[in-house]
């Protein structure tokens, strides 16, 4: 016990190895965490819940400590599946996916030099790229409290800007380990927390197809709680994101509804993205709220509550956080007409070319 506390003095991170068993050696790694680490294959069937019980039980302590879930996959896998079932028991405070090089589960440690390794550590997992193998690196990063968090604001169609920071970005060597965002800045997220390759293409395509006209005139409606359906603003999400879950993403994720049920913020990460970024993008007037697949809560756009929602990603653990915000600048100019105001004497103003200018939000800006 004296030789563990001297090297938790000498060195800031130190990584014990448990036994598979009760074992008493198992006992002192959990005596001592700070953190539990439960690694397994993603492709395997879930831990059983007496397992995981009976490592909690070896330590009081155990209940209290922070507990993440690694799961690890297959270089080739497109996107994980299944980790709710993981997720199903109260155990773990975060997980996270990694994918690992074949080379990785097939070395012989007796055959093998240390120099090799750190050899092929250095040039595909820590060589600085910003990619599906530098997944090691951004664990890394977030286990060790460095991880670095972005945040993309809502602003409507200059969201599509959004793309261009993430490419900055990747072009400068600066990895993203968490990424959340509301309203447009919630899907761009879901894009890039998705598959980070082909971001800008697939953010293109929903661009140009939310441009078309006619889309929108098959989905107006009488307006009763909006101008639209949204069923064709569903479809299209659905053709972006699929059935993908947010748990299932690569890159931890969250996004901002308004919950006008509860009157509260809804954080969301765990459940159907495209359902979520939908909820996140309602405007009220132009979209009907959403209802929660979940508990059936009416869901509207998260700008109402949270249109830059830096101090989510900041309780996430991310130690630096870059936030872009692509809000329209606020209005000082705007001209005071009272308590009451016609809509019929503003567009007399703007008709009259002899009038003095005035500014006025209309219900678009208001929004």
């Amino acid at each position: 016990m004296h030789w563990l506390n001297l090297q938790e003095d000498t060195y800031p991170l130190i990584i014990y190895e448990c036994d598979t068993s009760a074992t008493s050696w198992t006992r002192r790694c959990l005596r001592q965490a700070d953190a539990i680490l439960f690694v397994a294959n993603g492709e395997q069937k879930p831990f059983q819940q007496s397992l995981m019980d009976d490592y909690l039980n070896m330590n009081e302590d155990g209940i209290r400590t922070n507990k993440e879930l690694i799961l690890l996959w297959d270089e080739k896998t497109v996107e994980p599946q299944g980790t709710i079932e993981w997720l199903k028991g109260s155990w773990f405070s975060g997980h996270h996916h990694v994918r690992i090089h074949k080379r990785m589960v097939q070395w012989n440690l007796k055959k093998v030099s240390e120099s090799d390794i750190v050899s092929f550590y250095e040039q595909n997992i820590y060589g600085g790229k910003v990619d599906s193998g530098s997944d090691f690196s951004r664990l890394a990063r977030i286990l060790t409290g460095n991880a670095i968090g972005v945040v993309l604001g809502g602003g409507g169609a200059r969201g599509a800007s959004h793309v261009g920071v993430l490419r900055a970005m990747q072009e400068h060597g600066i990895p993203i380990d968490m990424i959340g965002g509301t309203s447009i800045g919630s899907m761009i997220g879901g894009l890039y927390a998705q598959e980070v390759e082909d971001l800008e293409q697939r953010a293109k395509s929903w661009f140009m197809m939310m441009a078309s006209i006619w889309p929108k005139i098959w989905d107006l409606t009488y307006a009763h709680s909006a101008m639209f359906t949204g069923a064709g603003f569903n479809h299209g999400l659905q053709d972006l994101f699929s059935d993908s879950l947010i748990e299932d993403l690569w890159i931890p994720y969250f996004c901002i509804s308004t919950d006008i049920s509860n009157s509260e913020m809804r954080v969301h990460r765990t459940g159907p993205l495209w359902a979520y970024c939908r909820a996140s993008m309602s405007l009220a007037g132009y979209l009907p709220p959403l209802c929660d697949p979940v508990d059936g809560h009416l869901l509207l756009d998260g700008g109402y509550v949270n249109n830059l929602p830096a101090d989510v990603m900041q309780s996430m653990g991310a130690k630096i956080v870059i936030a872009v915000d692509v809000g329209s600048a606020a209005e000082t100019n705007l001209y005071n007409y009272g308590d009451s105001l016609s809509g019929f004497w503003v567009l007399l103003k703007k008709l009259n070319p002899f009038a003095e200018p005035i500014k006025v939000l209309n219900m678009e800006e208001i929004q």
